[in-house]
């Protein structure tokens, strides 16, 4: 949303999610006693039976985004505390939604160290690693954390051995969430980010040309792009499309997608002759 009111050709994704990490933290210091009280006074107790209500929903919702902002804090001591309320959140819910987004704040709190972060992340695992679905939201999870080092935890955990790139929803799961919503460190300034899309759609074509169509949408803004990024994900682009055998639904997204900017450039330049003459 942010990015759509840039003009086109100077989004800088990192820029805009360190400007809203940012307000969050501030928003989280500034807010701190308020968003304590409303955790505390709306989030689930053991000695409360679990219930679906819309009500009941509600409060679960904005007791954890109460605790997403709080885990936000660029206080370390505050932090801290709201880490600490994630972990007993995490170790005494007794529904998904909580149990979710207690080890979701987990992983992208900055005041929890890698050790404790893998400790969460094997601890949910053996919990839930005979139930498919969760294992999804547990990928998924992983892929959407926005700090530094998303690559190469995707690129791990296809080596899982509950990944198999034969099963859409697990690719949809990790591939999918990385590249459509953890649009931080899939922008990354590096090209990292492009690169290993464009390589995992080329080794997913051959089995499921439709996903691998699909997730090529994830390049569909890239013209929007400051010129860094945007020549790092033309490129990406263009790998796939000539990629040696590509599938005719994934050439048809990737040579449209560089068309429509084609076609865009060569629209700009006729209009910049035009003004000239």
């Amino acid at each position: 949303m942010l990015a759509d009111t840039m003009p086109s050709g100077a989004v800088d994704p990192g820029a805009i999610h360190a400007a809203r990490e940012y307000v969050i933290a501030e928003l989280s210091a500034q807010l701190k006693e308020e968003l304590l009280s409303a955790y505390k006074d709306l989030a689930s107790s053991g000695s409360e039976a679990y219930e679906h209500s819309s009500e009941a929903v509600g409060k679960r919702r904005l007791a954890n985004m109460s605790l997403r902002y709080l885990c936000a804090a660029a206080d370390g001591s505050s932090s801290s505390e709201a880490a600490a309320l994630a972990k007993a959140q995490l170790e005494t819910a007794d529904n998904m939604t909580d149990e979710s987004a207690a080890f979701e704040c987990l992983l992208d709190c900055g005041c929890v160290d890698e050790a404790e972060r893998r400790a969460v992340i094997e601890g949910f695992e053996r919990r839930w690693q005979h139930d498919a679905l969760v294992m999804d939201s547990w990928f998924s999870s992983q892929a959407a954390v926005s700090q530094a080092g998303a690559v190469d935890t995707v690129r791990k955990l296809l080596e899982h051995p509950q990944f198999k790139i034969t099963n859409p929803n697990k690719v949809r799961a990790l591939v999918g969430r990385f590249a459509m919503a953890n649009l931080a460190q899939f922008h990354d300034a590096s090209g990292s980010g492009y690169d290993f899309l464009a390589e995992f759609i080329n080794q997913l074509d051959p089995l499921n040309p439709q996903l691998a169509a699909r997730l090529t949408t994830a390049f569909r803004t890239w013209r929007r792009l400051e010129p860094v990024r945007r020549g790092k994900a033309m490129a990406a682009l263009e790998a796939i499309r000539d990629q040696e055998g590509v599938s005719p639904d994934t050439y048809e997204v990737a040579s449209k997608t560089l068309g429509d900017v084609l076609t865009e450039v060569v629209a700009e330049a006729e209009a910049a002759a035009v003004v000239e003459q």
